[in-house]
This record gives structure tokens, sequence and C-alpha cells, in this order.
């Protein structure tokens, strides 16, 4: 539920609103390869259908799991 107007928001725009947003799939893709190379961790680059912008996420696609 939302506070202020007592609707539920989506849980799945609700995670949109946590993550880093990227304005280009470029600028993803660098930061993307900079914390592979600090972490090891592998991460897929995905376009936000709540915010139109680009999230990265170590979860593999939908159609993967």
């Amino acid at each position: 539920m939302n506070a202020k107007n007592s609707r539920p928001v989506n849980p799945e725009y609700r995670s949109c609103l946590r993550k880093r947003a990227y304005d280009s799939r470029s600028f993803a893709e660098q930061v993307a390869v900079k914390r592979w190379k600090r972490s090891g961790f592998l991460l897929r680059i995905y376009r936000c259908g709540f915010c139109s912008k680009w999230h990265l996420t170590r979860f593999p696609t939908q159609e993967a799991r």
C-alpha cells in the first residue's frame, strides 16, 4: 500500500525505484563490465518496463529460469 493514498503499489515498480537506472544501454554495459572485473559477478542488462531506463541484475531472464 502507498501510505499517501492507500492504494496498492505494484511490487515490480517498487523494485524499480530501489535500483540504479541508466539512461543508455551502452553506459549500463560499461558499468556491468566494470563491476564484473571487480567482483566476478556477471550482470545482465535489461530495459525496465516501468521507467524505460536500463537496470542491471544478477538473475537470468525469465525464459532461462
